[in-house]
């Protein structure tokens, strides 16, 4: 683990002195009573949540996970926002991975996607509603990430698009997938051409075989 990381972990133990440090199979483990306090539509949420938090010896290549270690956090309470062994959906790995990949920051990732989800549970335990509105899961979440990667509105188009970066030269005089009726060359290419050297790209490939995997079981 890099020590910029450590550093991190130090800021992090001090701001949260309920919280505790071990060293883990692979990664760090801070565990503990984790505490939040944010302000959301003119309220402020506080409280504490029992967590478990591990970061991977390779961060932020590597995601970190979070889990309930009680439960007051759980799949019953909060819909599919948790998993059943207590882990955490805080959003789709690939949109995770793009933050940290420009922000390798452990204290940046607990605040955008830690923090938000937990003040977000206590909004909706508050006013049985989510504060951003449902965020979709799954395949239909990836799809919606991806249509936020290409600038689309349609999945369709969105997962033709995915689909080009498994394939190996494409020729720039076809019609584009996108259906716009312009040539690859004039019209997707370039980003094709970007995301395929991204370092995302094996997710971006891991991803287009999920969304396959899950269509064959249709």
């Amino acid at each position: 683990m890099k020590d910029a990381v450590h550093c991190e972990v130090e800021t992090l133990l001090e701001q949260q002195p309920l919280l505790s440090k071990s060293e883990g199979d692979g990664g760090l483990k801070i565990s503990g009573n984790y505490k939040i306090c944010n302000r959301l539509e003119d309220e402020v949420f506080e409280d504490y949540f029992a967590l478990e938090i591990f970061i991977p010896d390779d961060f932020p290549d590597e995601i970190p996970t979070v889990k309930a270690t009680d439960s007051k956090i759980r799949a019953h309470n909060y819909k599919e926002h948790v998993y059943s062994n207590g882990q955490f959906c805080l959003e789709i790995d690939t949109a995770i991975a793009a933050f940290l990949l420009y922000n390798p920051s452990l204290l940046g990732f607990l605040t955008k996607y830690l923090d938000t989800f937990l003040c977000g549970f206590l909004f909706y335990q508050k006013h049985k509603r989510l504060p951003f509105g449902e965020h979709k899961h799954g395949i239909e979440g990836l799809l919606d990430f991806y249509c936020e990667l290409f600038a689309t509105t349609d999945k369709r188009t969105a997962f033709s698009l995915l689909a080009c970066l498994s394939k190996d030269n494409l020729k720039g005089h076809i019609q584009c997938p996108c259906q716009s009726g312009n040539r690859f060359r004039n019209c997707h290419r370039e980003r094709i051409s970007e995301l395929r050297t991204s370092n995302l790209y094996d997710r971006y490939k891991s991803d287009y075989k999920t969304i396959i995997a899950d269509l064959h079981r249709r």
